[in-house]
């Protein structure tokens, strides 16, 4: 997770086909609520090396070296994360499942919005939908944790999953 601060700074680019806002929470003491977005990966897609332990104490000092050369690459003025998310074999394994999924995003959005709106009755069948809707996969996170806040806030005196009388299109986080 990262706050809408963090999501600023990236590249327009990197933000409009990466970033998915989930939430806008309110902090205590804050004086207005910052948006919550998600950089969406699946770390179960990629494989551990399970070398003997043996091995990779005989190379630790080069792995060292690797990971030093890596770093100082990071902080030339020319590296770009967005290349590095294109090209990054683990990072791309990883982040498989959310870039064929395009009716999942747009679920969600759609979802996401009648839920800020305080359409909860709409919002929650469509988290219920993109709950699951991801191929190979648990529950998708924020569906499931925007599923269990409506569940637990919303006003059913009406027999339905209104939001309730107090809902400002945030949450408070206390």
């Amino acid at each position: 997770l990262m706050s809408h601060n963090v999501a600023e700074m990236c590249t327009p680019q990197i933000t409009q086909e990466h970033l998915r806002l989930v939430d806008r929470v309110e902090l205590m003491g804050s004086k207005s609520p910052i948006g919550l977005y998600t950089f969406d990966m699946d770390w179960r897609l990629i494989e551990v090396d399970e070398r003997s332990h043996s091995k990779v104490t005989f190379k630790r000092f080069k792995m060292r070296q690797h990971r030093e050369r890596v770093k100082e690459q990071k902080q030339t003025a020319d590296f770009s994360v967005l290349d590095l998310i294109n090209t990054d074999r683990d990072i791309r394994v990883m982040r498989e499942p959310y870039t064929r999924s395009s009716d999942f995003f747009d679920t969600f959005d759609m979802a996401y919005r009648n839920y800020e709106a305080g359409e909860w009755e709409l919002a929650k069948e469509m988290f219920e939908d993109t709950k699951g809707m991801l191929p190979n996969r648990a529950d998708d996170g924020p569906s499931t944790v925007l599923l269990q806040y409506i569940k637990e806030h919303a006003d059913t005196s009406q027999g339905g999953f209104a939001a309730p009388k107090w809902w400002q299109g945030y949450r408070l986080v206390k």
